[in-house]
């Protein structure tokens, strides 16, 4: 019955690809007695096992350590990061999972040269016998998704040393990230039938601020033998707001 079937490995299909992976880093760093400093750049380009998937990641590193006086020091740092993934896998809201492609049969068999009369049978029927029909590799490439986040950090710290006893350290960093996610779904996954059949499109968006401030008191006993004694007064004041939308919309077209 099967022997004119040409058989399709699903698997190997999906999953038989070599997957490259690629960094690339460059540091530099230099400064004297009074400064220092260093900045690195990272790269990052792995590829995914599952078609259309992959992670690309970009991340910068400046940091600057400035004596002001022999009392008084100056820290300052910056990191950006850029971060995109793109496929939308095999779990959660995916239109296709693990189980559905190890478990795919390698060919249709009788079912490749049957014919239906719509008529004679009900919509729902008709619909999962076309839909058993499809390769999960047509479902994967009909569920698009790409997902972006850029990310600022930045932080400047002082450290006074107001006698030999008594150190002040305060620190004050500023955070703010940028969230996008595109989605475009076929008209044959899942969630595209549950809207009359036409293509959905979806994009959320979401900015992420936030900001610390932290001071420190700290006051060194000292003379005190073979014990060692040390207070600390502390203060934190932090804050995080956000916004966010979510954007649906079908009958879309790539």
């Amino acid at each position: 019955m099967y022997k004119y079937s040409k058989p399709i490995d699903e698997q190997d299909i999906l999953f038989g690809s070599a997957a490259v992976s690629k960094y690339r880093n460059i540091s530099i760093t230099g400064g004297n007695e009074v400064s220092r400093m260093s900045f690195s750049y990272s790269s990052n380009r792995d590829e995914g096992l599952l078609i259309g998937s992959g992670l690309n990641r970009d991340s910068y590193n400046f940091k600057l350590n400035h004596n002001i006086s022999d009392r008084l020091k100056l820290d300052l740092g910056a990191r950006i990061t850029n971060r995109v993934v793109n496929g939308a896998g095999t779990g959660g809201s995916s239109s296709i999972n693990v189980g559905n492609i190890v478990t795919k049969r390698p060919t249709n068999g009788v079912a490749e040269n049957i014919t239906i009369d719509p008529n004679s049978v009900n919509d729902d029927d008709l619909e999962n016998f076309l839909l058993s029909q499809i390769s999960p590799e047509e479902i994967v490439k009909q569920d698009w998704r790409k997902r972006s986040n850029l990310s600022y950090v930045f932080n400047t710290g002082l450290t006074w040393d107001i006698t030999d006893n008594l150190k002040s350290v305060s620190n004050f960093s500023i955070k703010k990230d940028f969230e996008e996610s595109l989605r475009f779904y076929g008209p044959l996954t899942g969630t595209a039938r549950n809207l009359g059949g036409n293509p959905v499109g979806r994009k959320q968006d979401k900015d992420v601020s936030s900001f610390r401030v932290t001071n420190t008191l700290i006051y060194n006993f000292k003379n005190l033998g073979e014990h060692d004694l040390s207070l600390l007064v502390g203060q934190e004041t932090g804050s995080e707001w956000s916004k966010s939308q979510d954007v649906l919309v079908a009958g879309v077209r790539p």
